[in-house]
């Protein structure tokens, strides 16, 4: 078993959450070299080396008919899972990977730092700050408006699939005018004075931060 090769390790945390699922999902954004796949009861980043995974682990068990712990009884379960899918030693810095490897406890240490930087490489949509700091100008009067309406059609995700579907469809005509509206997208959704960083995923982000402090 030590001399054995490892292709594949996938890395995950459970958590018991306040909200349900679906609330952090819409918070969780685009993230640098994944596509982003977002399904009804589960959110996947993928590339050609790695997996990034959020679903209902509750969910799961009852639907493979396992026992479900006591302790996520009635309770929303988030799990977030890593897999790193192939090429381990470069992206671990090492000349190989081995069953012995698993035992080291500074790669055990790397592997998890890994598993929250991938987690931290996810931006984060923020919610829109409801106080009368809008009225302030013109300007900002406008940008409430439109954060208003990009809230109630679902929140930014929603909005940049669409214009991604509008550039299959042909109706936007080329790359580069759909990664203008894409960007206009996001700076107008990251406006410091008329967004906030979400209360669920504050929660989430301590979470992963606790798993990695108490890793021993």
């Amino acid at each position: 078993m030590h001399q054995s090769k490892v292709t594949r390790i996938d890395v995950a945390q459970n958590f018991i959450m306040r909200h349900p699922n679906a609330v952090y999902y819409c918070h969780l954004g685009e993230a640098r070299y994944y596509k982003r796949l977002e399904q009804p009861s589960s959110l996947y980043y993928r590339n050609g080396q790695r997996t990034l995974l959020f679903y209902d682990k509750v969910a799961e068990q009852k639907a493979k008919r396992k026992p479900i712990p006591d302790l996520y009884l009635n309770r929303n379960g988030l799990r977030y899972e890593a897999r790193f899918n192939s090429r381990l030693p470069q992206l671990f810095n090492l000349s190989s990977v081995t069953g012995a490897t698993l035992y080291d406890e500074g790669f055990y240490a790397k592997v998890l730092s890994r598993w929250e930087n991938e987690y931290n490489s996810i931006k984060k949509n923020r919610s829109l700050t409801i106080d009368s700091s809008f009225m302030s100008s013109v300007k900002d009067f406008e940008n409430f408006i439109f954060l208003s309406g990009l809230q109630a059609i679902g929140g930014e995700q929603v909005l940049l699939h669409q214009i991604e579907l509008a550039r299959k469809q042909g109706i936007v005509k080329n790359k580069m005018q759909a990664k203008r509206l894409r960007d206009k997208v996001k700076q107008l959704s990251h406006i410091p004075n008329l967004t906030s960083d979400s209360e669920a995923i504050l929660e989430l982000d301590k979470k992963v931060k606790e798993s990695i402090k108490y890793y021993r």
